[in-house]
């Protein structure tokens, strides 16, 4: 059986969920140790429950090597009654039981407001666990959100945390998947449109904050970074003056 039912789960959830806010420091800590804690029960279920149905897929497949070897017509009936009683199939449901969970973690925590401070380190906290590009896939408006978290002076240091762990494990995964060259283009196709409207935006405050925060943090995990933010932004710049020179002309 699953170390911690669904049932369990959620009521640990809702319990954290109350406290997302807390003021108190030393009580916001207690509860980011719990959901640590809770993440990390989760993912040894998932590990659990994925080794035991591996192990029990290959035992029967031994089995039924036996079995066929000394009497070669019980594999037909050996192979018909797996069919009909689902074979490991259960045992594959609870081995996503844990996963499952961690995503449904995942959904409820990118539902919540971007402008609450508390949503962070717990995002963080589940990206260590299902990747980037996961989360991302999600939602694909998270990087935006969290651009704009950065302006909002109390969730403005969580927000740029989460932000730095999230394009450092989304610029390995890219890596992994495409190599070096084109994985990094493929690691800025990600950012540079949120960042680059959070930039040219009216917002004065958003302009600062994002200045000041964020792209200190791009140019460390990666330097190379600050030619692509330069012809992005100059394409920006030609963009913009070429809107305004087209208002000045209507106007005259």
């Amino acid at each position: 059986p699953p170390l911690l039912s669904q049932a369990a789960a959620d009521g640990l959830l809702e319990m954290l969920w109350s406290n997302m806010d807390e003021p108190l420091a030393q009580t916001l800590r207690q509860m980011q140790c719990i959901f640590e804690a809770l993440l990390e029960v989760l993912t040894l279920q998932n590990a659990a429950l994925g080794a035991h149905a591996s192990t029990a897929t290959a035992e029967h497949a031994a089995q039924s090597s036996s079995l066929a070897a000394a009497v070669p017509t019980l594999l037909a009936s050996s192979s018909s009654s797996n069919s009909t009683d689902g074979g490991n199939s259960g045992l594959d449901v609870l081995a996503e039981g844990g996963d499952a969970l961690l995503e449904r973690v995942a959904r409820q925590l990118l539902g919540v407001a971007h402008t609450r401070k508390g949503r962070y380190a717990r995002l963080q906290s589940v990206t260590t666990r299902l990747g980037a590009l996961r989360m991302l896939q999600m939602r694909p408006s998270l990087i935006g959100e969290t651009l704009l978290a950065v302006q909002n002076e109390m969730a403005s240091s969580a927000a740029s945390l989460f932000l730095k762990t999230l394009l450092q494990i989304l610029k390995q995964e890219c890596v992994a998947a495409h190599g070096d060259a084109e994985g990094m283009v493929v690691w800025q196709s990600w950012w540079t449109g949120p960042l680059m409207a959070a930039l040219t935006s009216s917002s004065d405050k958003l302009r600062t904050s994002v200045s000041s925060h964020v792209l200190q943090l791009i140019l460390g995990l990666e330097p190379s970074s600050l030619q692509v933010l330069i012809s992005q932004g100059a394409r920006a710049l030609t963009s913009t003056s070429g809107g305004s020179c087209s208002s000045s002309s209507s106007s005259s």
